[in-house]
């Protein structure tokens, strides 16, 4: 499913929600009685919305999970403004009764369920989405999937699982059923497991028991400094043999993962990964990648800081290559990135793959014409952040007289190979744009400014005009 698509999805089932049921509404944070967001729960019917805009603060619980058996809504005012706390005791949602529910615009938080499924929230064999949202500092994992649950634009971090699987998200196909996890612009970060035989910190994905087919699909989305003791720092993705277990990744950052076996991504059993337009960059314990059995292909455009573990075997790929990320930071839009930094060589090396935006929601691709795009590619960035700018570092900042020569200094990519190019001036002090010369050819190691003294430069007739250029 592409982006645009579950787009689309998310914002018709709040249309037909508001629509076709009436709105309850919420007015008070208190965990009980009139106008509280559990009565409305409970006397919701399909397709009612829960509108609980109005309140800001924490709902704390103190009276048990809040139960979701209806197809319904939920509207908070944002994930900075209202947060369902567990209390650290209680699970907070479960979403149940194969119901299509919607939880937008608000903050999960500080579950701890002592019952299996140990986990923040639950979507219980139901259709699920959740939009805009925060799932943070659950004590037992931060959402536990049996059914369709899609995540967009949604910030899913600092969860843990301590003895267990999936930190962030457990997506399950093991009881017979069908699982399917979407996560769509969004970031997932600083979630972990601790102890041995675990794995998962940031998403564990299965299909091991019965004959379920499970399914993983994430595009433009961050994955920063999950942590798993044993493997998957980011994502376990494992099936046994009979199962369909398939994962895609397309326009992923994976940055300082880390894990045993696998800091960004294990591949386990009879899963197959799918993987495109991705980068990947090691944190201190694990390779990118770990294999234990199953199917790992690439479609190309990826960058690894390592070797790829031997599997970024595509021409487009790049391997033992620095991505130069900066921190996970607020860039823009609802959710944190790693920017590219200037120089990066993801920048223009990937493709698209029919996704319009970047994480954020700003354009993709913005093809810099300073730069050569990858064989196939379209100029878009590798990875889920799409740099905006143009040539924005190639250009030349000081030309200076020194006795008969001329000194002329530029600034450029870190690491790229640039020339320095002169042309004669014609009468009137006009150029020839297509007659221009190399003069000298650099490739730029040490920093993003150089410079050439073209020696005599000062005293030639007619005079000279200067231009600098990447060389592809």
């Amino acid at each position: 499913m592409k982006l645009n698509q579950i787009v689309f999805a998310t914002a018709t089932l709040l249309l037909w929600a508001t629509a076709h049921g009436a709105t309850i509404t919420v007015t008070t944070t208190n965990d009980s009685g009139p106008g509280s967001l559990r009565a409305a729960l409970a006397g919701a019917a399909n397709g009612d919305t829960v509108d609980a805009r109005s309140v800001t603060g924490s709902i704390t619980l103190s009276h048990g999970e809040l139960v979701v058996s209806n197809s319904v809504t939920i509207l908070g005012p944002g994930p900075n403004l209202l947060a369902v706390d567990g209390n650290a005791t209680n699970r907070v949602f479960h979403i149940t009764n194969a119901v299509t529910a919607v939880i937008s615009s608000l903050t999960t938080s500080n579950g701890a369920a002592t019952s299996f499924p140990t986990t923040g929230l639950w979507n219980d064999h139901s259709t699920l989405t959740v939009s805009n949202c925060t799932v943070t500092a659950n004590k037992t994992r931060g959402i536990y999937n049996t059914g369709t649950l899609s995540i967009f634009a949604s910030t899913i971090c600092s969860n843990s699982a301590p003895n267990d699987l999936g930190a962030g998200v457990y997506n399950d196909g093991s009881d017979g059923g069908n699982a399917t996890l979407f996560i769509v612009a969004s970031t997932v970060n600083n979630n972990s497991i601790t102890g041995n035989q675990t794995g998962g910190g940031g998403i564990f994905s299965t299909g091991n028991s019965g004959m379920g087919h499970t399914t993983l699909v994430v595009s433009n989305c961050t994955f920063s400094g999950n942590h798993a003791d044993s493997a998957g720092g980011a994502i376990y993705h494992t099936a046994v043999s009979g199962q369909q277990s398939t994962a895609t990744l397309v326009a992923c950052t994976f940055s300082g993962n880390t894990a045993t076996n696998g800091g960004a991504i294990l591949i386990q059993g009879n899963a197959l990964l799918l993987i495109s337009d991705t980068i990947m960059k090691t944190g201190t314990l694990g390779a990118n990648i770990g294999y234990n059995g199953g199917t790992i292909t690439t479609r190309g455009y990826n960058l690894s800081s390592d070797s790829g573990s031997g599997f970024m075997t595509n021409a487009t790929d790049q391997i033992n290559t620095d991505p130069l990320l900066g921190p996970l930071a607020n860039n823009g839009g609802p959710t944190m990135t790693h920017a590219l930094l200037p120089g990066s060589p993801a920048i223009d090396r990937g493709k698209s793959f029919g996704l319009s935006i970047d994480q954020r929601g700003f354009p993709r691709p913005v093809d810099d014409p300073c730069l050569a795009n990858a064989a196939g590619g379209d100029g878009s960035d590798i990875g889920a952040f799409e740099a905006q700018g143009v040539c924005a570092n190639l250009q030349i900042s000081a030309i200076t007289r020194e006795t008969n020569s001329i000194r002329i200094a530029w600034t450029t990519y870190t690491g790229k190979t640039n020339a320095l190019q002169w042309t004669a001036g014609a009468a009137g002090g006009s150029y020839q744009t297509n007659s221009f010369t190399d003069l000298f050819t650099v490739t730029n190691t040490m920093g993003t400014v150089t410079n050439y003294l073209d020696v005599g430069g000062a005293t030639n007739a007619p005079a000279r005009y200067y231009r600098v250029r990447l060389v592809p």
